[in-house]
Formats: structure tokens, sequence, C-alpha cells
């Protein structure tokens, strides 16, 4: 075939391949370049549709279904890393597709539905009652494959002992999405990752640094089972903002070993203390922090306190705050219990059932009732939705530690050497265990079978609370134990006491975990985040008192301030990001970030 094209046209297409042909490599570059970009630093929370569980037996009230799922969404809306679908749309979509509104629906009707919702993940489940047990069945489904990721199934001996059985297998389905981000940056010996406040992050969590290897092939049918993990470092958290975090880079696998780019994942904190004790740490005082000038104050208030609450009129004597993070409850020396809102900062109301001054206050478990004692030798649980006493119970001493054991006891310490064990519902004379000892400090494991008592003696005690035996006498103090003190998840024990020590056990074994240096003054008060990781510690003289905050996992001190008054109570918020202590007539709110 003849060419048509003249020469100078032809001269002219030429020219312009060959412009296209050098200007393709940049082109490359470019498109390149924005498909490796670094991840957006915006967290995308988890889309979970929550459905109301069924019920079956006999329960208090006709709703426990619905009740368990307000429960559920709450504890993993509080997370920070789930988004739920609101019950309007929810409830639409069922009505709609003629979906069961409750219960264990199957797999695919459950993946019919996120899909609709656009939700990653539904929670579906029973909550059964029979022979005095209620039980807990709760299923997680992926939407993508129709797979149950996790199946649970809990018991309990009371309906009141449920939000706990929610909370707790609430937390193990978390575990099945951590928090997972990028390192955007690194200077030196810090790194900064992706995720911040919105994501839930706080001072002194860990976060494992790795990069995907080769995906790990079936040798017999090739299916890909996973993806090799090849880790290369760990940071601490120091700093959080709203949408990034700085960390120290606590280890690193090889030299310069960390880099931006590479994937974290948050390490959970029960999950991250060692099995092996550590070495034993020096005797010498620990230094002296580095502090940094802080920018002139914006009010008048003392560094370190975040609000000071006024409201009761004597001085307060014991201060707690519930499991759900929403109240706080203080008792004085005329007997008075004023209930707190944490969430604002107010005081809700004050009431009193009791002559003479009240010395301990706890919640429990579920955070719906509150018990007290003091000098009246009466231990008496409240509701604190009707604030009037429930149950009562005279003992012959005069109280002065209370504590929930468990969802249905409540153990009781007293000026006289012994402590109870009340089983309050069931109306029977509570067991009444003699120590030989005068109690100091008194703490109950979160399930209820290990009572552990600190006494003048040097040693914590641990006993069996349904015989009243002895089951460990830990020794490592040399001075009188102030403060015991279970962890959330009941797998360790702190003390604290006059040597000026803080010791971390395994109340199951009995051994000494670690021992944590650096108060100069009788330590008095113990409180820990619900998480585990945060531990606080305060000590007081007669004028003021110095307040460590502890990383759990490696001993380390996060903060230290003073409190500008000595602190006659204290406890932490389930966040761990604040303390309450009882100044004088006032409640301080101490800022731990």
């Amino acid at each position: 075939m003849q060419n048509t094209f003249s020469k100078p046209i032809v001269r002219e297409i030429a020219l312009r391949l060959n412009s296209l042909i050098l200007l393709l490599p940049v082109c490359i570059l470019l498109f390149a370049a924005s498909a490796y970009s670094a991840p957006s630093s915006d967290f995308r929370k988890i889309k979970v549709a929550v459905l109301d569980f069924q019920q079956n037996g006999q329960f208090e009230t006709s709703d426990i279904g619905k009740i368990v799922a307000e429960w559920f969404t709450t504890t993993l809306v509080d997370s920070g890393r789930f988004e739920i679908i609101e019950r309007r749309l929810l409830q639409q979509i069922l009505d709609e597709q003629k979906i069961g509104a409750s219960g264990l629906i199957d797999p695919r009707s459950a993946s019919q539905l996120g899909r609709l919702l656009g939700v990653n993940t539904v929670v579906s489940g029973t909550v059964q009652s029979y022979d005095r047990t209620f039980e807990l069945n709760t299923r997680l489904i992926d939407v993508e494959t129709g797979s149950i990721i996790i199946a649970e199934s809990v018991k309990a001996s009371s309906t009141s002992s449920l939000n706990a059985l929610v909370k707790q297998v609430a937390d193990k389905m978390i575990r099945y999405f951590p928090l997972n981000g990028y390192v955007v940056q690194r200077t030196g010996e810090k790194g900064v990752i992706d995720l911040g406040r919105k994501a839930g992050i706080h001072p002194g969590m860990v976060f494992k640094v790795f990069v995907e290897g080769k995906p790990l092939k079936h040798p017999m049918t090739g299916e890909i089972l996973s993806v090799e993990r090849i880790e290369k470092g760990v940071i601490r958290i120091k700093e959080v903002k709203d949408k990034t975090s700085i960390g120290d880079i606590e280890k690193e696998n090889c030299q310069n070993c960390i880099k931006v780019g590479h994937l974290v994942s948050a390490v959970l904190a029960e999950d991250d203390m060692p099995s092996e004790p550590s070495p034993a740490p020096s005797t010498e005082p620990a230094p002296a922090p580095v502090k940094v000038a802080p920018p002139p104050p914006k009010t008048s208030l003392p560094a370190g306190v975040f609000k000071i609450l006024n409201g009761t009129r004597n001085d307060i004597k014991a201060t707690a705050v519930a499991n759900n993070g929403s109240f706080a409850a203080t008792v004085d020396t005329s007997g008075n219990i004023s209930l707190w809102d944490i969430k604002t900062w107010n005081l809700i109301e004050t009431f009193k059932d009791s002559r003479g001054a009240l010395n301990a206050v706890a919640f429990s478990p579920d955070s719906k009732l509150v018990v007290t004692g003091g000098n009246d030798k009466e231990a008496i649980v409240w509701s604190i939705v009707d604030k009037k006493p429930i149950y009562k119970q005279k003992v012959r001493d005069k109280i002065t530690s209370i504590v929930f054991a468990g969802d249905s006891a409540v153990a009781i310490g007293t000026d006289s050497k012994r402590f109870f064990v009340w089983e309050y519902k069931s109306g029977g004379d509570p067991l009444r265990v003699s120590t030989g000892r005068e109690i100091l400090a008194l703490a109950a494991s979160p399930d209820g079978r290990q009572i552990a008592t600190g006494s003048s003696d040097n040693e914590v005690s641990i006993w069996d609370s349904a015989k009243g035996e002895k089951i460990h006498s830990l020794k490592g103090h040399d001075g009188n134990i102030r403060t015991i003190l279970y962890s959330p998840g009941g797998k360790w024990l702190f003390s604290g006491a006059e040597d000026k020590q803080v010791i971390i056990w395994d109340p199951l074994s009995g051994r000494q975990i670690r021992k944590l240096s650096g108060h100069n003054n009788d330590v008095l008060f113990l409180a820990v985040s619900s998480d585990g990781r945060r531990l606080a510690s305060s000590d007081s003289k007669k004028s003021d008192g110095t307040m460590i905050v502890w990383d759990t996992t490696s001993g380390a001190e996060l903060k230290r301030f003073t409190s500008p008054k000595r602190v006659s109570s204290f406890a932490m918020t389930p966040n761990g990001r604040y303390a309450l202590g009882g100044v004088d007539k006032d409640m301080y709110v101490f800022s731990l970030d």
C-alpha cells in the first residue's frame, strides 16, 4: 500500500512520539509515587452492627436482651476502635429484609445484613437463665466471608454480674481487631505513628514494629495461609495528639531497623508481661526525672491538677471510681456518700444512712451498686439508681476497708486483725477470718476467689475466700503494707508499703515479678487503669505527696508530680487519664497524660 503522508507530517509525528517516550518514565514514576504514598493518618473505625440478644428463661426485666446489646455497644464504642450502626437504621433493615431482630442468627443472614448496612462485623447472641445460672453466648460474624470469627460462652450466678461478663467478652473480641498503623516519621530514637487520641491511644501503650515478608503457603494445596511477619522493634508511646503519637524506640532488632512505612501493632498489657522475674532493681534511690519548665499557667490551678471538685462539707475519707467510667463516689467523716458524674465533673447527689465517719467505699463490677463501711461497724450495699440501701450487715469491729469480691460477695476489713466475707444476697452470716495481724490493706480478685490482706508484719497474705484458708505469704517488703490492689484481669497483684516500694506479684504462684522504686516516702495508695497497663502510686507527707505513673509491663516511670496538699484517698479513671484524690473537703482531679 502506498504511503499517503508527506515528509513534513511524518517528521512531526516522529518528534511527538519521541517526546511522549521521553515523558513516559516520568509519568510512571509519578504514578508509582502516588500509589505508594504513605497511608492516610485518618483512623478508620471498624463498622459493627450489634443485634439485640435473644432472651431465654426468666429474668427480672423483660428487656434483658436489649440491655445486653446496649452494654456491648457501650464497651465497643468506649474502646475507640468501632463505629456502631444506629439502632433505628438497624431495625429498619431488619424489618425490610424480614431478618430476625435478635438472637443467634445464622452466618449467611448476618453476612446479608452486614452488606446492606455496610458493616464489617455483626455481633449476635443469646442470654439464658436456668438453675440459678445466667449464661451469655456471643458470636462475632465476619460479613465478607460469612464465617464465625469468635464464639464465646460465659456464665454467672446473678444478673448483676452480666455487665461485667459483657465487658469480659467484648475485651476478647477487641483482641481480634488489634490497633494497626504505620511509622510515619523517625527522628533519632523517637518514632511517630499514624494513630492518635481519636484511635484510643494513650501514653504508655506499646507497639511492635514489623514488616510483612513472604506469603506462607500450604505445602499440599498451595493455599496462602498467612503472611510472614518480620519484627523490627518496639515503640513505647510518650505523647499523644489527635491523629499521631510520638514514642521512644525501646528496642531494635538491628541498627536503624525501624523505618518510615513499617507497620505497627498494639501489644495488650497482660499479654506483654514477661513470664520470668526481672533482675532485682538497684537499691540506689531513683534519680529525679529531668523536668522541663512548663509554659505559664493559664489558670490558678496548681501544676498537674486538671480540676478541683467542690460540694462536700466534710473531709473526704475514701474515693472509688466505677468500672464503666461514668461515676465516682466519695465518703466523708460525717457518714455522707457523694456521687459524682465524671463525664461532666459534677456532683450528682449526696445521701447517707450511717452514724459516724465512713472509712471505705467501692463499686460493684457492673457499676450499679456501691458498698460503704465505717465507724458504726455496718456494711451497706446501695443502689446508685435510687440512692437507697439494699443490703446491710453488722460486724463486731470498725470497718477500715471494703471491696466487692466477685458479683455477689463483699470483703470487709476491720481494725481487729480479722476480715469478713459477706455473701450479701444470701442473708447468712459472713465468714470471719482471723489473720493474727493488724489489717492495713484489703483487696479481692475480680472473680472473688481470693482475698489479699496487707498487715504490720511486712507481708501480703492471700486467702481462699470460700474457706478462709491462707494460700500464700508474699515476702518482699521491708515495712508495713499500706495498700494492695488486683489488676482488672486478676493476673497481677500490686502492693505498696512503708519501705517506699511498689511490688508486682503473681497472685497464683506467689512469685514476685517486679519491684518499682522511686518514692521517698511511705506508699499509701495505688490505682490501675482498666487495661492493666498504667499503675499510679501515691505517697504522702503532712503537707503534700508525690504521685508516680508507672508502665506495668516494663516498670518504667511515665510521669511524676507533686500534689499541692496531702491526699487522703486515691482512685483512677478506667482509661488511665485521670487520678482522683480526696484533699480535705475537695476532690482533686489530676491529669496523668
